[in-house]
């Protein structure tokens, strides 16, 4: 049964981003106003556990993740690509009083929807909303009983956010929430991990990497 779950996690990620790039590359021109483009940044992520169990509590700390996307066309775009996160969360078991920072690492496939709010020559101002799929891939050791087996591996997630390009530099802050349980549901029914990020990186249309 799980192996069908992950089969089919997979697939639906994988069509997401196939439909993405192209969409990208059949609609690539020189001389739209908002042309399609491809992105690289990175990120300081400030992440906590909202958590209503009495088996673990959890702090705000700071985290960091890397990005690569690629961006529609148009006033009114389409956005999708990887992400890789890395949480650190200040957890304390509260049976034994214990608090660790925990690392938590996740590869989530964004899939948003966006919208130039103003633009200028080599500045513009956009905002965009939309979907997670996130899975977990590893959980730093630990002494208060946080395994990766006790956490849930896939899960599905909110977005959003305000961003600026100016020139190819552009910068965003956006905030993510992730709908499904972070815990199994042994040990609670109720804790997503929510957080906000702050990105900067640098993004260039399909016309100028075609010139490199």
């Amino acid at each position: 049964m799980k192996t069908q779950r992950h089969k089919k996690f997979w697939r639906y990620a994988l069509l997401l981003l196939l439909w993405s790039v192209s969409h990208v590359l059949v609609n690539a021109q020189t001389n739209v106003p908002y042309p399609s483009s491809l992105s690289l940044s990175g990120s300081v992520n400030l992440c906590n556990v909202n958590s209503n169990t009495d088996v673990y509590t959890s702090e705000t700390n700071t985290g960091f993740n890397t990005a690569i996307h690629f961006r529609t066309e148009g006033r009114f775009f389409g956005l999708t690509g990887f992400q890789f996160f890395s949480f650190y969360p200040r957890i304390t078991n509260t049976s034994t009083q214990v608090t660790e920072i925990i690392n938590l690492q996740y590869f989530s496939v964004p899939v948003e929807c966006g919208y130039h709010l103003y633009t200028k020559e080599n500045f513009s101002m956009y905002v965009a909303s939309g979907g997670l799929i996130n899975t977990l891939f590893y959980a730093g050791d630990n002494s208060i009983g946080v395994k990766q087996g006790s956490l849930g591996k896939y899960g599905f997630g909110l977005k959003a956010g305000i961003g600026a390009d100016i020139r190819f530099i552009f910068t965003e802050i956006n905030y993510n929430y992730l709908l499904t349980e972070i815990y199994s549901e042994e040990v609670d029914k109720k804790s997503q991990l929510n957080c906000f990020e702050f990105s900067i990186g640098c993004r260039f249309t399909l016309s100028q990497l075609k010139k490199l």
